[in-house]
């Protein structure tokens, strides 16, 4: 198998388990961390840093497959994404889990660390999974009002995705393969959903 195929993302190693079946738990039943503590960005940050800024927050992950011409049913348990800033407020860092961790610790995870380089004009990004343990350097860029991703390293031209911002409580991830030709078709399908989470009691605060 090609290495570019194995490398990326944790998207595709889902692919394996999209349909299969899981015990059913609905976005509701999702534990939210115990803290609302998601940072702030650097006031000397780049503004770009807000293209990106959709993603701090906790996320209840809805995933679907395209098959035969449509999107299939979503997975029975959803996936959990939280994201923050980092660096002291100088970059996106957020962790993917195939399933909430409060209900299964064990489930395989991942990370992305993202930086607006400003030279370039264009976000560097890596990634991180359980799964393989292979870094991937990636690239993105807002195209209107979406935000494309490419694969740098492993090299993979066939593959690309992008992030469409629905609203502040919900964003859409579709990845897409491309053919020799250039065209796209669609592949796999995130929908995110924001979860409440709950502030921690201040320490010196009597009970």
């Amino acid at each position: 198998m090609h290495i570019a195929i194995r490398s990326y993302i944790c998207i595709q190693y889902l692919a394996i388990g999209l349909l299969l079946g899981v015990s059913s738990v609905s976005a509701e039943e999702h534990v939210s961390p115990a803290s609302c503590d998601f940072g702030a960005k650097h006031p000397n940050a780049p503004d770009e840093i807000e293209q990106f800024s959709f993603l701090v927050g906790n996320w209840s992950v809805e995933l679907k497959q395209w098959q035969q011409g449509g999107w299939s049913p979503p997975r029975p348990q959803n996936a959990y994404w939280t994201g923050r800033y980092a660096l002291d407020g100088m970059a996106i860092y957020d962790e993917w889990f195939d399933v909430d961790p409060a209900l299964d610790p064990t489930t395989d995870r991942g990370a992305n660390l993202r930086m607006y380089d400003a030279e370039n004009q264009v976000w560097q990004m890596t990634w991180l999974h359980s799964r393989g343990f292979a870094p991937t350097d990636l690239s993105a860029e807002l195209r209107g009002e979406k935000m494309v991703m490419w694969q740098n390293h492993p090299e993979s031209p066939a593959w690309e995705a992008e992030f469409e911002v629905v609203s502040v409580d919900e964003w859409v991830r579709t990845q897409y393969a491309i053919d020799a030709e250039g065209n796209r078709s669609a592949r796999f399908r995130l929908k995110a959903t924001r979860l409440a989470c709950v502030p921690q009691k201040e320490s010196n605060k009597p009970e």
